[in-house]
């Protein structure tokens, strides 16, 4: 079905190399509908909607979390690169700091992203600090604007635990990855987030769509905060990679931890401005190459998917 998509954008006579950001949504559209089933994108105040968001939230503390300024807690990951420090950011993800413990800074000031000192050489900083944020937020973050519920009719084991499962994906104008997409895995016996798995498209033109590939987060460790135990986080996010089949893989390829969370109220007003002595991190150019490989797409979902060999209908 997939290289369905291509064949009628190019027969409209879409420029496949101009047109990536629509091309690739319109990819991970028909691949997700035929995977996973066909649902519908639910209005933000409709009742199915709420039905599946308001318990997860009620179970995580989201009253009582968008009623704080900001959150702080100490921090270590292991994803890519090792980074320890201290990272803050306001509860709704406006705003977000990492003060690393060798003296640099990452500051996303609600617009831009600054390094500190310009010669620090992270691994892509801006997706760093967003990424790393967002996991942490994820169970507050879904009652957001421009985000869109489709509630999938199955139920998944993931972890030994029934989950009710659906799919976040994001309005066309949201941020520098609106193609990204998250499968909700809420446990049913509790209501709290469980997994959730993931694509990431951040600086990828469409011919790199074969080479992502998709990942779980798992919380874990999930405790009250000492100062508002109605709000419980998770203290591990674990990231693995994924199957649509086999859901997360049994081996981490990292992991981001928490120690010490608290919520700030009193910082200085320029707390999330440009550091001195920083440079600006850019959204880095897609890659694009001459023409899409639908072979290699194949193989990515098969990959992705957990399709075998004999499963070519599916696209």
């Amino acid at each position: 079905m997939s290289f369905l998509a291509v064949y009628f954008l190019k027969k409209l006579g879409v420029n496949m190399k101009k047109c990536t950001s629509v091309a690739l949504g319109v990819l991970l559209l028909f691949s997700c509908l035929i995977t996973m089933g066909c649902s519908k994108k639910l209005a933000f105040d409709h009742p199915a909607r709420l039905a599946y968001i308001k318990p997860l939230e009620e179970y995580h503390g989201f009253d009582t979390w968008m009623n704080q300024k900001a959150f702080q807690a100490e921090f270590h990951s292991d994803v890519h690169e090792t980074m320890s420090g201290t990272i803050t950011f306001t509860t709704n993800m406006s705003h977000c700091r990492m003060d690393v413990n060798d003296g640099s800074c990452i500051v996303w000031d609600g617009e831009k992203c600054w390094v500190s000192p310009p010669n620090v050489d992270y691994e892509e900083p801006r997706f760093k600090i967003l990424t790393y944020v967002y996991f942490y937020l994820q169970p507050f973050k879904f009652s957001d604007q421009g985000s869109f519920i489709e509630l999938l009719d199955q139920e998944r084991i993931i972890h030994g635990r029934p989950c009710d499962v659906a799919r976040m994906t994001f309005s066309p104008d949201l941020g520098p990855a609106p193609e990204d997409w998250y499968l909700i895995f809420k446990d049913q016996k509790t209501q709290r987030l469980l997994t959730t798995a993931y694509i990431n498209t951040y600086g990828s033109g469409l011919n790199e769509i074969a080479q992502i590939t998709g990942s779980s987060c798992t919380y874990e460790d999930i405790r009250p905060m000492p100062s508002h135990p109605e709000v419980k986080i998770a203290h591990i996010c674990r990231l693995r990679k994924w199957s649509n089949a086999l859901g997360p893989a049994l081996i981490s390829h990292g992991r981001l931890t928490l120690e010490n969370p608290r919520f700030v109220n009193d910082l200085p007003a320029d707390f999330f401005s440009r550091p001195e002595n920083s440079r600006e991190d850019v959204i880095p150019e897609s890659q694009e190459e001459e023409e899409f490989n639908m072979e290699e797409f194949i193989q990515w979902r098969k990959h992705i998917f957990g399709l075998k060999e004999n499963e070519e209908y599916l696209f």
